[in-house]
């Protein structure tokens, strides 16, 4: 308060702060977190949450059997990944996906999420796999400010394959296809059309 010569109060002064930034990246903090409880977990192999800012990988669930880079740098387990690659073009590719400049700078964008698609050779660590799937999600942590990824890594080779399958059909000639769904035992019929790829998935 401002006082006057007779010592009564004269101003007053006020202050605020707009929380509303606060509120959303609070919102948005716990939507993820929610979204991380939810994940369907059938083809799911790995999930990190990482603080770019940092370079550290704050949590690292593994759902196969998978090396571990808890309380570790997320560079590391970048390189360690981008070595499981088969293809070194596709390596490459990788690694600058997932450099952490461009992952901020991606986010400082607008873009809210990344993915990318890869091949790794089938005997890493005893993982019979051969295509991955990683999406990641930015988020802001609400009280430091950290730019934080959720990232989740799918196994996809399932899908890779049946895509290989249907290339592999479309470019054989034939007047009709007879498909049966192997979970309910139904048969589907399709005619070839010129320039359409038949929907087996």
């Amino acid at each position: 308060n401002f006082f006057d010569n007779e010592g009564n109060p004269s101003h007053a002064i006020g202050c605020a702060i707009n929380v509303n930034e606060i509120v959303s990246l609070e919102k948005s903090y716990n939507e993820e977190l929610t979204y991380r409880q939810e994940v369907n977990k059938e083809n799911l192999i790995e999930l990190l949450s990482v603080n770019l800012n940092k370079d550290y990988i704050i949590e690292h669930q593994v759902f196969r059997s998978f090396k571990s880079f808890k309380n570790t740098n997320f560079s590391k387990f970048i390189t360690y990944c981008s070595e499981q690659i088969i293809n070194s073009e596709e390596q490459e590719k990788f690694k600058n996906t997932f450099f952490i400049p461009n992952m901020i700078k991606v986010y400082n964008s607008g873009e809210k999420s990344i993915s990318h698609e890869c091949k790794i050779s089938s005997d890493t660590d005893g993982i019979n796999l051969s295509w991955l799937s990683v999406y990641c999600r930015f988020i802001v942590e609400p009280k430091t400010r950290d730019l934080l990824a959720f990232i989740y890594i799918y196994d996809v080779s399932k899908t890779k394959s049946a895509e290989t399958i249907i290339k592999k059909i479309a470019s054989v000639e034939y007047d009709f296809l007879n498909i049966i769904n192997l979970k309910n035992g139904l048969a589907e019929t399709q005619y070839r059309k010129d320039n359409i790829v038949p929907n087996i998935l």
